[in-house]
């Protein structure tokens, strides 16, 4: 017939001198072809055998009464003898492989400090590897950061030295591939480079403005500082030279700001620039707002605007063992669009829309 164990288990836990929730019922293959035993394994606080033979007299008793029939064999061992989880709960199965094995002894056990120990021992080699993971990848960035830090320092005095600005797009690709992070371009037939550019993208990642100034060729500027949030020391010294320089003037704010004034400025001597309306990633709603000043400057300057999609993945784990995980952004490309209005809202919604159908 079928029997509960819990039933016995929850009844033989409450009796006087048992461990609560240390109790277990199970049976065994009888001999040769005889019947299934019936065994129950508590755990006792008693250490005299006259509290022995009383708790074994309760516990044949109160199981009699659960079940119609009394155990064959009750084994009391001593606290902690029972292997249990890491949260505290009973391991069935291998309590009955070491009852099994003769590995249970009526009133002996391992104490608790020596069954946390046999779990770590049983986990130590899952936990090396993690903690070489671990050790291994702090390293890497560690390095990685190094490296990279000193190459842009290096680039960004050149740059500032020399006035040349060639070098900061190839220090970028090798910055990007140093970090694990590749790009790809959909649509590139569309790019164009005739006459003033505003290039508008949304923020996908920390490494944005490295990724769009190492793969859009031309003399692409940053409408402003706020394309540098976010970016780790090294990338803000890279790309500082590629901000759009503010317009030189000892008077008042222009008319719309000096942002305005610099992107303006910036397309009427040729170059293309680059914005982000929507903020650096991470920042509250209340900062990433989707600012007019690279629309409005557009219709002043009679140039078109180019929509930019990024959006990312993480590429599969490569089969190396501790190899470092990789990602990749696709860049997408729409169809230029000409300011060919004085309603900075209107231009705006159709740009956000536009990058919105890009990024779906």
């Amino acid at each position: 017939r079928s029997m509960s164990p819990w039933q016995v288990e929850a009844a033989v836990g409450q009796l006087p001198g048992i461990v609560a929730g240390s109790v277990l019922a199970f049976t065994v293959a009888g001999n040769g072809s005889g019947p299934e035993r019936l065994v129950v394994v508590a755990e006792t606080h008693a250490t005299s055998q006259e509290d022995f033979s009383r708790i074994e007299t309760e516990v044949v008793r109160v199981t009699d009464e659960a079940l119609g029939l009394p155990p064959d064999h009750v084994l009391l061992v001593s606290p902690g003898a029972l292997p249990k989880t890491s949260n505290g709960k009973l391991r069935r199965n291998e309590t009955l492989a070491l009852y099994n094995r003769g590995k249970l002894k009526s009133g002996g056990g391992r104490a608790p400090w020596l069954q946390v120990v046999g779990l770590w021992r049983e986990n130590l080699g899952a936990l090396a590897s993690l903690g070489l993971s671990r050790l291994v990848g702090s390293a890497g960035r560690a390095v990685t950061t190094a490296l990279a830090a000193s190459v842009s320092w290096v680039a960004s005095a050149w740059t500032q030295l020399s006035g040349n600005r060639g070098l900061l797009r190839p220090v970028g690709r090798w910055a990007l591939r140093l970090h694990g992070e590749q790009f790809e371009m959909t649509g590139s037939d569309a790019l164009t480079q005739a006459g003033p550019l505003v290039y508008v993208v949304n923020r996908n990642g920390v490494l944005d403005p490295v990724i769009l100034a190492s793969s859009l060729s031309g003399k692409v500027r940053f409408s402003g500082e706020e394309a540098l949030r976010g970016l780790p020391a090294w990338a803000v010294r890279l790309m500082r030279p590629l901000l759009l320089e503010r317009p030189a003037t000892n008077g008042p704010a222009p008319a719309g700001g000096w942002s305005r004034a610099s992107i303006r400025e910036g397309l009427r001597q040729g170059q293309t620039v680059l914005v982000f309306p929507d903020g650096a990633p991470g920042v509250t709603a209340a900062r990433s707002r989707y600012r007019l000043d690279a629309f409005a400057g557009a219709i002043e300057a009679g140039a078109r605007l180019q929509p930019l999609a990024l959006r990312g993945r993480v590429l599969p784990a490569p089969e190396r063992r501790l190899a470092r995980p990789k990602t990749m952004t696709e860049i997408r490309v729409a169809q230029p669009v000409e300011a060919a209005t004085t309603d900075a809202f209107a231009l705006r919604q159709r740009i956000r829309e536009t990058i919105a159908e890009l990024h779906a």
